[in-house]
């Protein structure tokens, strides 16, 4: 047996005591249907348009692996997901090797606009669920760190969708019933959490969103990451509802002072010049956060601007600073209920016990955006200490 199968060999015994180690190829081979074994790849695995990526058995004990191998890129995503393609009850362990695991994004060779309403490289119809997404890349000694960006941090992402601006649209997407964890962060075994943290700063949520449409985010559980636990900007028509998230914003354990976007659920700048063009595409303006549990953020739990949202039966606790905050911090002052912009505030409780740092005691925080909220409602939230 020679090094390299030897070496697979022993990393699928590791990752799923499965003694059937396979290569990235071979996933091409079993038209992307994953038998109960581990493929390594070394290099992006990119699902072509109309495609799904999906394990042969349902049982959860039984679905396939893919494992970024040791020689993968840090700056690839493991898994690129192309129009109308789908990755469904899979294992997707990035070994904590690539910064982002699962990305979506537009084929950009092509700029020709067809009409008003899309571009000939729109993404849409793609479906993420019933994953198991863990194990971005945390800083580890025995991996490179990944080429910065302009602004010195590093992105890291559970799963990572992105327009293209006018080269491209993503829209129709749901992300439902996944495990998301460890983004940026070891949660467990040897060498836990952030490894060398003065060396890389870093934005690193499990759901990142900039530029997308018609987004459904229901019943994934989120988990331990260093920055939010699902960042959307730019966005329109975006539901997320019933989703467990716990422990994100752990970049403060290492600087108490970062600022980094590392709340349990965050949404602004949904209305920017950054995303303008995405305003104009005919689509509604509409935010819901529904039915959330959103725990142990350090940061804040709930953090929201814009109009025509709805935050409604959420349950908010542990977190460092207000349990849900509208607004951003440079806009405007308090906002009470307007019925004629149909804003309203009702049956939200709390128990206090919150931060005693000045300014941050209150569980519910609402700033006035510089127009005026219109078409607000936060609702029967509970916010517990």
């Amino acid at each position: 047996m020679n090094s390299f199968f030897y070496l697979t060999f022993l990393v699928s015994l590791f990752y799923s005591g499965s003694a059937l180690a396979l290569s990235c190829s071979d996933i091409v081979t079993d038209d992307y249907r994953l038998r109960d074994a581990t493929y390594i790849c070394n290099d992006t695995l990119v699902v072509p348009e109309g495609v799904t990526l999906q394990s042969r058995s349902s049982e959860p004990d039984r679905r396939g692996q893919i494992v970024a191998g040791v020689s993968f890129p840090s700056n690839s995503p493991l898994i690129l997901l192309q129009r109308d393609s789908s990755l469904k009850n899979v294992i997707v362990n990035g070994a904590f090797r690539p910064r982002i695991l699962v990305q979506v994004r537009p084929d950009t060779k092509n700029s020709m606009v067809i009409n008003r309403d899309g571009f000939e490289n729109d993404v849409y119809g793609m479906q993420i669920t019933n994953n198991l997404i863990i194990n971005a890349y945390n800083g580890s000694r025995n991996y490179p760190l990944p080429q910065m960006n302009g602004d010195q941090r590093i992105d890291l992402a559970g799963i990572y969708i992105k327009a293209a601006g006018s080269r491209g649209l993503v829209k129709r997407i749901n992300i439902a019933n996944n495990v998301i964890k460890n983004i940026g962060f070891k949660s467990s075994g040897s060498n836990q959490g952030k490894a060398h943290p003065s060396e890389w700063p870093a934005r690193a949520h499990a759901i990142w969103m900039r530029g997308v449409l018609e987004v459904h985010i229901r019943g994934n559980t989120l988990s331990h990451t260093l920055g939010g636990g699902v960042n959307f900007g730019g966005c329109r028509d975006v539901v997320v509802e019933e989703n467990i998230i716990r422990h994100t914003g752990l970049a403060r354990l290492y600087d108490v002072n970062a600022d980094y976007v590392s709340d349990g659920i965050t949404a602004y700048k949904n209305r920017s010049s950054i995303y303008g063009w995405i305003y104009s595409y005919r689509r509604p303006e509409r935010f819901v956060i529904v039915g959330n549990e959103v725990t142990n953020s350090h940061n804040n739990g709930i953090h929201v601007s814009g109009n025509s949202l709805i935050i409604e039966d959420n349950i908010v606790r542990g977190q460092r600073y207000r349990g849900i905050y509208y607004g951003h911090w440079n806009e405007g002052g308090r906002i009470t209920e307007d019925p004629m912009n149909n804003t309203s505030f009702k049956n939200n409780d709390s128990t206090q016990g919150f931060s005693s740092r000045s300014g941050y005691t209150a569980p519910f925080f609402v700033r006035r955006p510089p127009s005026g909220a219109r078409r607000l409602s936060i609702s029967n939230n509970h916010v517990i200490d």
